[in-house]
């Protein structure tokens, strides 16, 4: 059994130590790299290497853009053309009948407009009086008390 602690708790710091020793190395390549100033970075565009020419990429957004694959901001939303109507197949006014119809039947609500005043709300009490609970807490035995603190205290 002391072997298998041991080749487990080595395991894990040599997982430790391949993390802390690999991963620098491997944030030495980025484009940017951290820095203690106010930026917190520094860039290095000579760590930048593309594979496309500007003017390739420039004409792989135009083609985008066309194809109506790329968006920027509102420079081509198209002015004027109407957006498709879903429909529900209902004329207005069965709309304005139907939607009155669950206002009566108490089944639409329109903000504060129709709340019910005076609905009593259902209690969530313990049904105990004040007094019937400091009771219960002052005659509990010890370990009625430990089992409550541990129970509270888990958060």
């Amino acid at each position: 059994m002391t072997q298998q602690r041991l080749s487990l708790s080595s395991m894990i710091a040599a997982a430790a130590a391949v993390a802390a020793l690999g991963l620098p190395g491997m944030a030495s390549a980025a484009y940017e790299h951290p820095a203690n100033n106010e930026t917190g970075v520094i860039v290095h565009p000579e760590h930048f290497k593309s594979e496309k020419t500007r003017a390739q990429v420039i004409a792989e957004t135009k083609a985008a853009m066309q194809q109506g694959r790329l968006s920027y901001g509102e420079s081509n939303y198209p002015i004027g053309t109407p957006t498709p109507d879903a429909g529900s197949g209902k004329t207005r006014a069965q709309v304005i009948a139907e939607t009155k119809a669950a206002m009566q039947q108490g089944r639409l609500s329109y903000g504060e407009s129709n709340y019910p005043i005076g609905t009593p709300t259902p209690d969530a009490g313990s049904g105990k009086t004040r007094a019937q609970v400091i009771n219960e807490l002052q005659n509990e035995s010890p370990a009625e008390r430990n089992a409550r603190l541990r129970f509270y205290s888990r958060g």
